[in-house]
């Protein structure tokens, strides 16, 4: 069965948002455009969504899920012991391609974090991507929207190319970073890390 294919417009961008959170509420993925590249995202609390976000992607199980947020204040339901730098790196870049790791608390599956202790979280900044997490309740677990390996998708056609039958529902609109993914830093460990070099230097 194909994907069903959503191209948003002014009269219907609720009604597409909606369908999408939707599908995620009753425990299956959606591909949806960020500011950095198309996202496959599910609800980050439902196991067997996160095992199907993983099926689907063809993502090694090893390899832990970020989750996406749309307030710095929903950090204190995931995670746990977080510095001050980290909430001052938060605050100055987020809602944007800086994404933080931290120690997370036990509400977040382990299969979402490959039994890791710890969980990555970003606020993107595109208003699909805020309204959908928000439609949702908060917290949308979020990989890019490619096949394991591949190049990730800055297109809904590529999207398609890659996951048709895979997903059942892919929002087009265009992503805002054209590709480069966000930054990750490591605060879990009670000291910054960098783990990938991304659209925010070091510097």
């Amino acid at each position: 069965m194909e994907s069903s294919f959503v191209k948003l417009c002014k009269n219907r961008y609720d009604d597409g948002i909606a369908l999408a959170a939707g599908v995620m509420r009753c425990g299956d993925i959606v591909a949806f455009p960020t500011d950095t590249v198309f996202a496959l995202g599910c609800d980050p609390f439902n196991p067997d969504a996160v095992r199907k976000l993983y099926e689907a992607k063809k993502r090694p199980m090893d390899k832990p899920v970020p989750i996406l947020i749309s307030d710095v204040s929903s950090l204190e339901k995931i995670a746990v012991n977080i510095p001050e730098e980290a909430l001052k790196a938060a605050r100055k870049y987020w809602p944007g391609a800086l994404t933080i790791v931290f120690r997370k608390t036990s509400l977040v599956p382990d299969i979402l974090t490959s039994g890791k202790d710890s969980v990555a979280v970003r606020i993107p900044d595109h208003p699909i991507a805020i309204k959908l997490i928000e439609d949702v309740g908060g917290f949308v677990a979020a990989t890019s929207a490619n096949l394991s390996g591949h190049d990730s998708t800055v297109e809904g056609d590529e999207v398609v190319n890659q996951l048709n039958t895979l997903v059942p529902l892919i929002i087009n609109g265009e992503p805002l970073g054209k590709g480069t993914p966000s930054t990750i830093v490591d605060f879990s460990k009670g000291r910054m890390e960098i783990v990938r070099k991304g659209a925010i230097s070091l510097e």
